[in-house]
């Protein structure tokens, strides 16, 4: 057997065996998607003062694109804020905190097949100018 009829056998060989090897993550045929059934957040917030100081006692809320502002969830033994679960594309953070300016910010939350992927956001908060003085 020659080289080229070698590396054609081989070739015709391993195209089978790759299309059958799609990636479980998507959607294109090539493999088996497997899901899960939990909901991810779309965008976990933390907040910090412009000093660096943790922010306590902040209201803050999401809005998907032209909709609503919705609550974030205060999550239990950590200073972090769940914004939505299973919203994707451009998603609006606002955090409002007593002595600090409102702060906003747009993301994007890209979507796989099955989930969210979680973006991580900071806010900075500002003192407000009636602080300053």
């Amino acid at each position: 057997m020659t080289h080229t009829s070698l590396a054609v056998a081989l070739a015709l060989t391993l195209i089978p065996l790759l299309a059958a090897c799609g990636d479980k993550d998507d959607d294109s045929g090539g493999g088996d998607l497997s899901c899960t059934t939990e909901a991810r957040v779309s965008v976990m917030v933390s907040l910090e003062a412009s000093d660096g100081a943790a922010v306590g006692d902040a209201t803050v809320t999401y809005a998907a694109g032209a909709s609503d502002a919705l609550p974030c969830e205060a999550w239990p033994d950590v200073p972090d804020y769940a914004c939505g679960f299973e919203v994707a594309g451009e998603v609006t953070v606002t955090a409002v905190a007593d002595g600090f300016s409102p702060v906003s910010e747009t993301v994007d939350v890209p979507a796989d097949a099955c989930h969210v992927q979680t973006q991580d956001l900071t806010l900075v908060l500002v003192p407000s100018e009636s602080d300053r003085r």
